[in-house]
């Protein structure tokens, strides 16, 4: 049986790779490929080194191939992260489309209108 090891600390990648790691993702992302971009979204923050928006990412590919739970967990870790206005209207669109594919429209439109809200400030 093939066991997995913990990285030590001189196995993980530093931050420039991690941010490589994550723009590779964000790649197989726009070109239809979450299931690609969710491993490499998942390396990114598994280093430690990637920001809110490779979380952001990782949530969508889990959308995106049907794990709702998932996202949900990705996105848990921005809760209290300082984001940009962009990133919060994105964490809160996320979260609107969780709980859309969780049952809860209620909740869903609530976060869908703080979306929009965050995104017409923005302007």
């Amino acid at each position: 049986m093939n066991q997995m090891t913990p990285l030590s600390q001189s196995d993980k990648p530093d931050r420039r790779s991690a941010e490589v790691i994550a723009g590779l993702a964000t790649l197989y992302f726009r070109y239809n490929d979450p299931a690609r971009a969710l491993v490499l979204g998942i390396a990114a923050m598994k280093s430690g080194a990637a920001g809110p928006r490779t979380a952001l990412l990782v949530a969508s590919c889990f959308l995106k191939t049907g794990d709702a739970e998932q996202a949900a967990a990705a996105l848990e870790p921005l809760e209290d992260v300082d984001l940009t206005q962009q990133e919060a209207a994105a964490y809160k669109y996320l979260k609107a489309k969780v709980a859309f594919r969780l049952s809860d429209p209620d909740t869903a439109r609530a976060l869908l209108a703080e979306a929009a809200q965050i995104a017409d400030t923005a302007q």
